[in-house]
């Protein structure tokens, strides 16, 4: 496993074979999966994957799975893993984008065996697809309270090989989200780290 520190992951899309963000998986009654954190800032840059990946979890909950690809060309465009895929060469044309499960709920903290589970799957898939370079973040970190240190290093470093490169941006801020509309019990909003 390789680490980058002070990298914007949608900076490495011409880099990557896959670029994975931590997921919780809370299906909302609309069908969409309210994302945050850096799943959130690829919510915001293509506004199809919160009810993308709302549809993958309804058929294959908490696992990851390939939510679409992002054109190296144009990093705006994004195929849903539901399109017409003609044209699409992963690791040439277009880069995976993966949702990588961390928590059960939005309003828990995250799990380390989901993280773990989630770990050896994505080995699996990269093994399946010959990825070569996987980017993602500090799995169950940040929003997620875990111990990049003392949990999710020591777990991941026994799972990933050289392909797998974990990042970390140093946090500009903190930028408070409101739950209540998930009906999560916090006494106000929740802060979440707004640069991972």
């Amino acid at each position: 496993m390789l680490e980058l520190l002070n990298e914007d992951i949608f900076n490495q899309i011409d880099k990557a074979d896959a670029i994975t963000i931590p997921t919780n998986c809370t299906l909302l009654e609309n069908g969409t999966n309210p994302m945050g954190a850096l799943a959130g800032a690829a919510a915001r840059r293509w506004e199809e994957v919160p009810e993308i990946y709302g549809l993958l979890l309804s058929i294959t909950p908490n696992v990851p799975c390939i939510l679409g690809y992002i054109s190296r060309d144009d990093h705006s465009n994004f195929i849903s893993v539901f399109d017409d895929l003609e044209g699409v060469i992963p690791g040439e044309t277009h880069t995976a984008l993966v949702a990588f499960p961390t928590m059960e709920e939005i309003t828990e903290d995250a799990d380390l065996g989901l993280v773990i589970r989630s770990a050896k799957l994505l080995v699996e898939m990269a093994n399946i697809f010959g990825w070569k370079k996987i980017y993602g973040g500090r799995f169950g970190c940040g929003v997620g309270g875990l111990s990049y240190e003392l949990q999710v290093r020591p777990a991941l470093s026994t799972i990933f090989d050289d392909r797998f490169i974990v990042m970390h941006k140093e946090p500009k801020g903190m930028k408070a989200i409101d739950l209540s509309f998930i009906g999560a019990t916090t006494s106000g909003p929740m802060e979440i780290n707004a640069s991972n």
